[in-house]
């Protein structure tokens, strides 16, 4: 919920090098932020993390404004399927 993007980046980001399920929620949550960069290091974060529930959500990623955020949401969803 910070102001800056750069730092919900980062802490997406963060969440998804960890690689805890516990981060999910929050990371599906960073999926409708307003910042495409932070939706994308959120879509990439949950690929990383590999959790089936976050299916639905990367789905509705693919629909994104941002090309960047459609292609990792895609590249996730691919791996969360695998799972």
């Amino acid at each position: 919920s910070d102001p800056d993007a750069r730092v919900r980046e980062n802490a997406a980001w963060g969440l998804g090098a960890i690689g805890d399920e516990r981060g999910v929620d929050a990371l599906v949550h960073a999926l409708s932020d307003g910042a495409a960069s932070v939706r994308a290091n959120a879509a990439w974060a949950l690929g990383a993390i590999g959790s089936a529930r976050a299916s639905s959500a990367l789905a509705r990623a693919l629909s994104d404004d941002d090309p960047g955020v459609r292609r990792k949401a895609a590249w996730a969803l691919g791996v969360v399927s695998r799972e």
